[in-house]
């Protein structure tokens, strides 16, 4: 079955591709991403509201974090497409292409990079 995002593409029924869902080996269940980042550091006043937070919620603190984090890529993640685009379009590239350069880029040099020869490979 093919799983669409309408949120992601700045144009309306493009599909998914398989780098951004991906599926167990039976086909049947989504698999989650994990971001490893080890520590996280906080102030004090910070750490201590977020436990706080945490346990009035009845979270767990791995899962209030993934909470958290998953709303703020949310909430950027308009402005992101437009940039983005913005981006596709100055340099005659495709939004699936700078997202997945962006995607696979260890550093925003190495992005700049993967883009240059993207766009020299199209002359």
């Amino acid at each position: 079955m093919a799983h669409r995002n309408r949120s992601l593409y700045p144009t309306g029924d493009t599909l998914m591709h398989s780098w951004y869902h991906e599926s167990d080996e039976n086909n049947k269940e989504s698999t989650m991403a994990e971001l490893q980042s080890g520590s996280i550091p906080l102030s004090e006043h910070d750490h201590d509201w977020f436990k706080v937070m945490t346990n009035m919620a009845e979270r767990s603190i791995r899962a209030n974090l993934g909470n958290v984090l998953s709303d703020f890529v949310a909430s950027q993640k308009p402005a992101y497409i437009e940039k983005i685009q913005y981006e596709a379009t100055k340099y005659g590239l495709e939004f699936d292409e700078v997202f997945q350069i962006y995607r696979t880029a260890t550093s925003s040099k190495e992005a700049q990079a993967m883009r240059e020869e993207l766009i020299k490979q199209k002359i």
